[in-house]
């Protein structure tokens, strides 16, 4: 599929939209899902995006509209450029941006498929809630994913969430096996003046490493139809990776939380008193203490390694390969800040957060550890204003150890320009970070790689605006950056001394038109200055759905077609033994239009999708790659259903 065709297809498309929106009415935009009954009492948060004490919470949702997508890969869109297999090693084709953390080991190329506190759903319920979903695929493939939430009285919450899964994948050596669990524990008194929240996390990652397929020609003329008898790099390698986690916070406020004001003679309306900015500054606040340890292990293998594939340098041994990298940290947190014991208190005019944090790292590589450690301060400020304004600001820094002087910053805002039913939102961001680049870049001693560097420290800049508006989110970033550390042409760290400059413009828009719905997603992208950042110049995610119900409404469906496209570029390649992407020139990826069919049901609490993936695979050429030597599978059915159980 030429860029041309791909191009004009969008294009058409896009105008069909903005024409379309305009004769959108109020009641075409009643058709959409509203929380049911059964899930409305149905809350989670993640502690990680809030500091103010109480948590913010989500509803969950039910819905039929991309229940389909279950690869963390392919969710949202194919944002991620993988290997072809679920569970293999995927890297972001859409830019990030800033980094916020101050320390990574430097590589997380399996991250979607890994449990941490980051992308855990903490859930919150009056009753026992259950929601298992399992997904049969082409080749014998199988998920299975299973949440747990229930009271064990009015303060104690107890969570669990398992993720397994096997995939044997469409070629020789591509097969992946995933274990993962999570565990955890909420306790809040009876007047909200302290709480806690304790998890757990193990996760168990196998995956066969095949190198890529030996000759792209095989596949690009489609010679050999089955797959499993084209050649590969590798015959007997496999990465394993397994990580364990704790994560603990707790909140203690230094005031007891005040009953509600009411109205004389009037029980059912409360009056808010007049409050001064020196009321909020004045308050005793809180203090929480985060804890967080995790321990980490990978070793890559290879009985019968390819000399070819691998770099002719050996450190170790010609005749088999094992590389190991163990590491542990552990961190804590110790913050203050004004917020007050009451609900309320996250819209109060200033909310302010200060404290000192410390982390203690071990690295255990070629038999050899080294420790290192860092602490800092760090701060947060929220500031509200007139209820229409909200600004954010934030702060960390490195003032002792392991990367001296390192720092993370931002601020952004988020101003009410349009109230009633649709109400819309501009959203501004700024973020800038000094790093140095990670442990990896700096150390690594394995079988066919070994380097000890040091490097100056990366400056990222985003400048970022983003409004939404009646179904409209469009937006605009400005990235910046310099001193950029890499992986070259061999696989090996390398530093840029010049800048770089990375322009997004992303577009989206959900149309609703009586029983149908247009989902749209558009992103262009342009890298301009050193040439040490790969990524597509447009990407394009439509889906085109048909709701209908079915029965006397007892069966809720929805057909639909989904489209995603990525324009042509130097797609990354990927070296098996360091777990990571690097440059290459001598391939272009992209340049394919992918085509997916789907029927999703509902009935009562049961969800249901038959999904056709890759429905036009063949059609046109064999040219569907994202990363060199590693094409997309073929066509393939895919058969999922989720049961819920709340009560």
């Amino acid at each position: 599929m030429n860029f041309r065709f791909a191009s004009l297809f969008f294009a058409t498309f896009f105008l069909f939209i903005l024409n379309v929106s305009a004769q959108e009415t109020d009641a075409a935009e009643d058709n959409n899902e509203q929380h049911s009954p059964d899930t409305a009492s149905i809350l989670y948060f993640n502690p990680l995006n809030d500091f103010t004490g109480f948590h913010n919470f989500t509803h969950f949702r039910a819905d039929l509209t991309n229940f389909q997508d279950y690869d963390p890969a392919r969710k949202n869109g194919m944002n991620y450029a993988t290997l072809g297999n679920l569970g293999l090693a995927c890297n972001p084709i859409i830019y990030a941006g800033v980094p916020l953390s101050t320390y990574n080991y430097g590589y997380n190329a399996f991250g979607l498929y890994i449990l941490s506190p980051e992308n855990t759903r903490f859930f919150f319920t009056d009753k026992p809630f259950t929601n298992l979903y399992y997904v049969m695929g082409k080749g014998k493939q199988q998920y299975f994913d299973i949440t747990h939430s229930q009271q064990l009285k009015r303060q104690v919450t107890i969570g669990a969430r398992l993720n397994w899964f096997k995939a044997p994948g469409t070629y020789l050596r591509q097969t992946s096996k995933n274990a993962s669990v999570a565990v955890y524990a909420l306790y809040n008194t009876i007047n909200n003046r302290y709480s806690l929240l304790a998890s757990y996390y193990h996760n168990n990652l196998i995956d066969y490493e095949n190198g890529g397929i030996l000759y792209d020609s095989v596949f690009q003329q489609n010679t050999e139809t089955d797959r499993n008898r084209i050649p590969v790099n590798l015959s007997n390698a496999q990465n394993h990776i397994k990580n364990s986690e704790v994560y603990f916070a707790q909140t203690f406020f230094l005031r007891k939380p005040r009953p509600s004001p009411v109205k004389k003679n009037d029980t059912t309306q409360s009056s808010s008193p007049k409050r001064t900015l020196l009321f909020y500054l004045n308050q005793p606040g809180c203090f929480t203490h985060t804890m967080r340890w995790s321990s980490r292990g990978e070793a890559y293998s290879d009985t019968k390694p390819n000399a070819s594939f691998y770099p002719a340098a050996i450190y170790h041994d010609s005749l088999k390969t094992f590389d190991s990298v163990y590491n542990t940290y552990f961190e804590n947190h110790l913050l203050w800040s004004n917020a007050r014991a009451d609900s309320s208190s996250r819209h109060d005019p200033f909310i302010i957060q200060g404290g000192i944090w410390h982390r203690t790292m071990r690295i255990w590589q070629d038999s050899v550890s080294k420790s290192l450690y860092q602490w800092g301060p760090e701060a947060q400020a929220i500031l509200n204003i007139f209820q229409q304004l909200e600004l954010k600001g934030w702060m960390r820094y490195v003032s002792s150890g392991y990367h001296l002087f390192d720092f993370t910053s931002g601020a952004e805002g988020k101003l009410l320009f349009s109230k009633g039913e649709n109400p819309g939102f501009l959203y501004f961001s700024y973020q800038f970070a000094q790093l140095e680049p990670a442990y990896f870049y700096e150390h690594y001693s394995g079988n066919y790689f070994h380097w000890d560097k040091s490097y100056t420290k990366q400056s990222f800049n985003t400048v970022s605006v983003k409004a939404l508006y009646r179904g409209f989110d469009a937006g605009f970033s400005l990235n910046t950056g310099s001193n950029l550390a890499y992986l070259d042409k061999d696989a090996i760290p390398q530093q840029t001394a010049g800048n770089y400059t990375i322009t997004q413009i992303w577009f989206r828009k959900l149309i609703h038109i009586g029983h149908w719905e247009i989902d749209n997603k558009l992103c262009y992208q342009n890298v301009a200055g050193a040439d040490v950042v790969r990524l597509p110049a447009f990407t394009g995610n439509m889906a085109f759905l048909f709701n209908f119900v079915l029965f006397n409404h007892a069966l809720i469906s929805q057909a639909g077609v989904s489209c995603f496209y990525h324009s042509r570029w130097k797609g990354d390649a990927y070296m098996p033994n360091t777990r990571s992407f690097y440059l290459q020139d001598n391939n272009y990826t992209g340049g394919y239009l992918y085509t997916d069919l789907f029927l999703n049901f509902k009935v009562k609490r049961a969800r249901i999708f038959i999904k056709y993936q890759h429905l036009n695979s063949g059609w046109t050429d064999y040219s569907y790659y994202m990363v060199p030597h590693y094409p997309q599978p073929d066509r393939g059915l895919r058969f999922g259903v989720s049961w819920l159980f709340y009560d």
